[in-house]
């Protein structure tokens, strides 16, 4: 059986958060063919652009996980009218990445009026060549990512 793997970032480390929620509420809802996988961004250390010819094991093991999914689900929080920190030291951690760029990538934010945090991960994720879709497409229409070996 062919997986379609989408591997979901939480934009924020307090353990009672919404938006982790709302990730953990999708992947528990989703269909049969399809796991969701979330990544703890917390564990990447600060981005040091130093680091990138000697990269931390949790940068790897970040980067290889990116590069293996078929799509990506960020729950993003809204902290003065911007994005966690934590969410873009991962990001910055992914500029380097090729198995990012082109990578479908769905926003969303737990909160209705999280409007600034919407835009800014827009520009940022725009920026790194992501394709920011509105909904991921439905299973079948999606051919797995021929990394990810089956």
């Amino acid at each position: 059986m062919t997986v379609f793997r989408i591997t979901a970032l939480s934009g924020s480390l307090r353990a009672a958060s919404t938006n982790t929620a709302l990730l953990l509420d999708i992947a528990a809802r989703a269909p049969d063919g399809v796991t969701i996988d979330l990544f703890p961004i917390g564990e990447l250390p600060l981005f040091n652009p130093d680091l990138e010819t000697d990269l931390p094991s949790a940068t790897i093991h970040f980067r290889a996980a990116i590069s293996a999914t078929d799509a990506i689900i960020i729950a993003s929080p809204e902290y003065a009218h911007g994005i966690s920190g934590v969410l873009k030291n991962a990001l910055d951690w992914l500029v380097g990445c090729e198995g990012f760029a082109g990578k479908p990538v769905l926003i969303l934010n737990a909160a209705p009026r999280a409007h600034h945090a919407i835009a800014a991960l827009r520009e940022t994720l725009s920026t790194m060549a992501a394709q920011l879709v509105d909904s991921l497409p439905p299973i079948e229409t999606i051919t797995p990512n021929p990394q990810q070996g089956n």
